[in-house]
C-alpha cells in the first residue's frame, strides 16, 4: 500500500479489517471451499448454520419451515467497518438487513443524534421491499455501524420470488408491515412535541415526548374582587400582573387569569381582550394539530389496506392464469392424443 501511495488512514483501516477477519476466522478460502461443494450440500450447511438466526427475526416467526429454508438460501452475508453507513436517508430501498452480530445506530440528519440502537436479531428495510411504504420506497433514516458488524442482506427480488410460492407467509408479512406503519405514523408528532428539547438529549427521553394535547396547563387562580366602590383601574391591573409570580411562571395562565379578572371586576376591554384572543388561538392550534393527526392516520391506514388488497388481487390473478395455462396444456395434450389415435386408425 505504501508503494501505491495509499493514504495512512486507509492503510490503518485495511489492517484493522484483516485483523477482524482473522479474529472471526472469516476469509476468502472459506468461500472457495464452500463453492466446491454440491448445491444440495451447500443448502444443508446454510440451513443448519443460519436458520436459527432467521427464526429470531420477529416478522419471520410462526411462518412455514419451507419458507424459512428458501429465505436462508437467498441470504447474503456482508461485513461493515466502524463508521460505515449501511443505508442513508432518502435512498431507494432495494433490500432488507438482518443484524447477525454487532451494533448499529439509527442517526438523524446531522449524523450525531442517535434515534435508536440495533443489535443482534434486529432488522430494518422490510417496509421498502414489501412495497408498503408511502414515500416511494425511500429510506426514512440513516443507519451506521458502531463497530464491525456482521449482517445478512435479503434483496427485494429474492423476497418476492419466495413469497410467490408461499401466499400465507405473504399475507402475514404484509399485515405486520401495516402494523409497523401505524407505529411509524406517530414519529412526526413526537418530533413536534419535543419542541426546544432536541438540543438536549436528556430532555428527549423524559418529558420531551409528551404530545401537545396531553400537556397539562396549570389552572389559573382568580384574584379576589376588590371591596371598593369603584372598579379597578388599568394602572392597578398592570401593577398586579407584573408582581404576581404565577403569571410570570405561566404565560398561558396569566392570559386566562387576566381575562377572568376583567370579567369579574368589570375591567376595560384593553386588559382582557388580547389575552383571550391568544388563548383562543392556542386552543385552535391544538384542535388543528389533532385534526391533522387523525387525517394522517386515516390516509396511512387506507393506503396500507389498499396496497394489501391490490397484492391479494394480483396473487389471485396469477393463480387464475396458472390454472388457465394448465387447462390449455391439458387440452392440447388431449387433442394430440386424439390425432394420434386417428392416424393409427387410418394406417390400419
Amino acid at each position: 500500500m505504501r508503494m501505491r501511495r495509499v493514504p495512512n488512514h486507509l492503510q490503518v483501516k485495511v489492517i484493522k479489517w484483516f485483523d477482524y477477519l482473522w479474529l472471526t476466522q472469516k476469509c476468502s478460502d472459506e468461500e472457495k471451499a464452500v463453492s466446491c461443494l454440491p448445491d444440495k450440500l451447500k443448502a444443508e450447511i446454510a440451513i443448519n448454520v443460519h436458520l436459527d438466526t432467521l427464526k429470531r427475526v420477529e416478522i419471520f416467526q410462526n411462518t412455514e419451515a419451507g419458507f424459512l429454508c428458501e429465505l436462508v438460501l437467498r441470504l447474503r452475508p456482508v461485513l461493515f467497518s466502524p463508521g460505515d453507513y449501511i443505508c442513508r436517508k432518502g435512498e431507494v430501498g432495494k433490500e432488507m438487513y438482518i443484524v447477525n452480530r454487532g451494533k448499529l445506530q439509527v442517526v438523524g440528519d446531522n449524523g450525531k443524534t442517535v434515534l435508536a440502537t440495533l443489535k443482534a436479531g434486529s432488522y430494518f428495510g422490510e417496509i421498502s421491499i414489501l412495497n408498503m411504504g408511502t414515500a416511494g420506497n425511500r429510506r426514512t433514516a440513516s443507519v451506521r455501524s458502531v463497530g464491525y458488524s456482521d449482517l445478512f442482506v435479503l434483496s427485494k427480488k429474492d423476497m418476492w420470488d419466495v413469497l410467490k410460492e408461499y401466499p400465507a407467509a405473504r399475507v402475514r408479512l404484509e399485515a405486520i408491515a401495516v402494523k409497523r406503519l401505524e407505529k411509524y405514523k406517530k414519529a412526526p408528532l413526537e418530533k413536534v412535541a419535543m419542541g426546544r428539547c432536541q438540543s438536549t438529549p436528556g430532555l428527549v427521553e423524559t418529558s420531551g415526548r409528551i404530545p401537545i394535547e396531553e400537556m397539562h396547563l396549570p389552572p389559573a387562580s382568580i384574584p379576589p374582587p376588590l371591596h371598593t366602590s369603584h372598579p379597578p383601574s388599568y394602572r392597578d391591573q398592570l401593577y398586579s400582573s407584573s408582581v404576581s409570580p404565577l403569571r410570570v411562571a405561566s404565560p398561558v395562565a396569566s392570559c386566562a387569569s387576566s381575562a377572568r379578572s376583567s370579567a369579574v371586576g368589570g375591567g376595560s376591554t384593553v386588559a382582557g381582550g388580547a389575552p383571550r384572543v391568544l388563548l383562543d388561538s392556542h386552543e385552535a392550534l391544538e384542535c388543528e394539530i389533532k385534526r391533522l393527526r387523525e387525517r394522517l392516520y386515516t390516509v396511512e391506514t387506507e393506503n396500507a389496506a389498499m396496497s394489501a388488497k391490490l397484492s391479494q388481487q394480483q396473487w389471485e390473478v396469477d393463480q387464475r392464469l396458472q390454472e388457465i395455462e394448465m387447462q390449455i396444456c391439458g387440452g392440447s395434450s388431449l387433442s394430440s392424443q386424439e390425432e394420434n389415435e386417428r392416424n393409427r386408425e387410418s394406417i390400419i
